[in-house]
């Protein structure tokens, strides 16, 4: 059976949020987000590093953390309720 399948890509052009759902599978939903690295590679050594280091530290000392956002305005936002709706 195909999935039901939802693309929506971030506003200004970064990222691309999936959501998959099949009907057999009635208690699961499967959501993805793909992210360029174009940001990441445009970054010097050093504020990789410390991007990363940043993170580690978080991680390490149990502190919230946010890997990735995704931004969705307008009609974005109205087809991923109704997405959610049809679930």
């Amino acid at each position: 059976m195909n999935p039901k399948r939802l693309c929506l890509p971030c506003s200004c052009g970064c990222s691309v949020l999936e959501a998959s759902y099949w009907e057999d599978e009635e208690d699961e939903i499967f959501i993805s987000y793909y992210a360029s690295s174009f940001y990441e590679r445009n970054l010097n050594f050093w504020d990789r590093i410390k991007r990363k280091l940043d993170f580690l530290w978080k991680i390490l000392t149990g502190k919230e953390y946010q890997v990735y956002e995704i931004y969705l305005c307008g009609e974005d936002v109205k087809r991923f309720k109704e997405f959610v709706e049809s679930v």
